[in-house]
């Protein structure tokens, strides 16, 4: 769509970042209205629907040409296809406290579909035309939206295994008591602050390949299939990595492995040939990391935080503060910076490594403010209110009392 509305790179920043926002809020709100009613399915298989419509919306070409008319679709469209992830990772996780199978195990066939849906995208758009995204995507929905009816049960919305004693000692179950806390505060600012970082990538990386490199799309596709497959084993295994490293350790080292990852970029020389852009695909693997690993620890630590009736917003608020929020304005600073040096190789390389940069010191900014957030709660005698959340986290691996926030039960 940059290519065929002849967007500038800063165009498709603010393009990005009102899309983000749109489905930070569509996720809230249907976050809410299935946390409320209970009923997953229609709202999932509502908003397919719908976003399948805004999605072909893309190709009349009155949209696509005028930008303030490609605005108010992506806001459609954004709004309608907010929850595919949110509620998702609502249900996934809704069904490990059932114990009806780990969200990890559950989690990494969306990456299994991902990469093997972006590998044959890919070559059909190389081989027909763009309109196959289009038709591929719309294909895929209408399969999901009739396995969906067919084979899917909505989750009861409390637990049923719950006594009234377990439900006294569980956490705090309004949203306010939860997000008032400043281990929350500190999760949900990491996870904005990365998110920001990481749009570099979501949002440039493709269009870097294709400006510079001049790669076939059946590449772009090939390189989405091999960070999926990476983040297979890792979402498998995602529970026995938390219990060892703790989710602490899992966020620092997907902090890490993102500043390696687009310094590497910078270093990959122009050229179609073995030490081109094909040394892009020893660099994607890290990718795992870099998000598996970071989500699977995310979305452990606002399990334990969230009671089963709240995990729609709440996984709406950390899917929309990282994926959303964080990548929309990370959006438009990319292209800001892109811009800055006429949208040349000059402007992808400043970026990626200002990215690298920032994300090596944010994280020295973090630890110190987990380590400032330890000394307080060292000095000061926990809240009576928080007594129960405290216990749950410190079972996890998540002490807030006696180590640092997200550290692992071994520390």
């Amino acid at each position: 769509l940059a290519k065929r509305g002849g967007l500038t790179a800063t165009q498709l920043g603010i393009a990005l970042v009102v899309g983000q926002t749109s489905s930070f809020c569509g996720g809230l709100f249907w976050g809410r209205v299935a946390d409320v009613t209970g009923r997953y399915k229609a709202t999932m298989s509502l908003t397919n629907a719908g976003s399948v419509f805004f999605a072909f919306c893309f190709l009349v070409h009155s949209v696509n040409k005028r930008f303030y008319a490609l605005l108010l679709d992506i806001v459609l469209y954004s709004f309608f296809g907010s929850c595919w992830g949110t509620l998702v990772d609502a249900v996934a996780v809704i069904g490990n406290d059932l114990g009806e199978g780990s969200y990890g195990r559950l989690r990494l066939w969306a990456a299994v579909g991902w990469g093997s849906m972006s590998l044959l995208t890919g070559y059909l758009v190389d081989l027909f035309s763009i309109r196959m995204i289009f038709v591929t995507f719309g294909a895929g929905m209408a399969a999901a939206t009739l396995l969906l009816e067919c084979n899917f049960s909505d989750p009861p919305r409390y637990r049923r295994s719950e006594s009234r004693e377990d439900q006294s000692t569980r956490v705090p179950r309004g949203l306010k008591k939860i997000l008032f806390r400043s281990e929350v505060f500190l999760l949900l600012l990491n996870l904005f602050v990365q998110g920001v970082l990481v749009a570099f990538v979501e949002s440039f990386l493709y269009v870097y390949l294709d400006r510079v490199y001049r790669c076939p799309s059946f590449f772009l596709g090939l390189c989405t299939l091999i960070a999926a497959v990476f983040e297979c084993p890792i979402f498998y295994y995602s529970e026995q990595i938390i219990a060892r490293l703790g989710v602490k350790g899992l966020l620092t080292l997907a902090q890490f492995l993102y500043a390696t990852r687009v310094w590497a970029y910078t270093f990959i020389p122009q050229g179609n040939g073995l030490f081109g852009y094909w040394l892009f695909v020893f660099t994607e693997p890290l990718h795992a990391f870099v998000f598996a690993a970071m989500w699977s620890a995310a979305v452990e630590y606002s399990r334990i935080l969230a009671p089963p009736e709240h995990q729609g917003i709440m996984q709406a608020l950390v899917r929309g503060l990282y994926y959303q929020i964080g990548n929309g304005c990370g959006s438009v600073l990319g292209g800001v910076i892109i811009d800055s040096k006429g949208g040349s190789a000059a402007g992808f390389h400043l970026m990626y490594r200002f990215g690298g940069t920032a994300m090596i010191l944010w994280s020295i900014v973090w630890h110190t403010l987990m380590c400032i957030d330890r000394q307080c709660k060292r000095r000061c005698k926990p809240r009576t209110g928080d007594a129960a959340t405290s216990t749950a986290l410190e079972e996890s691996g998540l002490s807030t009392t006696r180590s640092l926030i997200f550290e692992s039960a071994q520390e």
